[in-house]
């Protein structure tokens, strides 16, 4: 599976994905790497990215392990 392939795949079954951005970067039975790119819209003060943002990356990571 492509990472092109993966992030479809992600989007699809896990649409908060697509809202924010996270794309797969590894995806595979032995390990799954997604990764959501720094944007002002995801940010706290101080340009700081928001921990619910962050919570959903690890969720979601976990969720395609699954």
């Amino acid at each position: 599976m492509t990472d092109d392939d993966a992030t479809a795949l992600i989007h699809r079954t896990m649409p908060l994905c697509a809202t924010l951005g996270i794309v797969a970067r590894r995806f595979g039975p032995d390990a799954v790497e997604v990764e959501l790119a720094w944007a002002e819209g995801l940010c706290t003060g101080g340009g700081v990215l928001h921990g619910g943002a962050l919570m959903a990356l690890a969720d979601s990571a976990g969720g395609a392990c699954a």
